[in-house]
């Protein structure tokens, strides 16, 4: 895991679609993202969320579309950013399948806990 594996998505680029096989999961670093289900808005995740855990713990293939909303000014409360208000990119941590694998292989109560997350 290093610098690359943090990502900026702009305004409205997708992040992960459904159907999509899985290989990341992402954790919010700065920013706001939306998740769609057949087209429909149906949760905003912020900064310190995570999502995309579901491909890789159940081996299963995406299920939502993610969407960037972007990210505001350190004094705006995240949880009142829209794609009107947003100034500047969401920054995702991309953790892959095979740091994720590492990760569960040294903590297993932890894949455990990430599978009943996503049910």
């Amino acid at each position: 895991m290093d610098d690359e594996s943090f990502k900026k998505f702009p305004k409205g680029a997708s992040v992960i679609r459904s159907g999509e096989i899985g290989d990341s999961m992402y954790f919010i670093n700065n920013g706001v993202v939306k998740v769609l289900v057949e087209g429909r808005e149906i949760d905003r995740l912020f900064t310190g969320d995570f999502f995309g855990e579901i491909a890789l713990t159940l081996s299963e293939n995406r299920i939502a579309d993610v969407f960037a909303v972007g990210c505001a000014d350190s004094k705006v409360d995240v949880r009142t950013v829209t794609e009107e208000s947003a100034t500047g990119d969401t920054v995702l941590f991309q953790l892959l399948r095979s740091d994720f694998e590492d990760i569960m292989n040294k903590f297993p109560v932890l894949k455990n806990r990430l599978s009943n997350i996503g049910l």
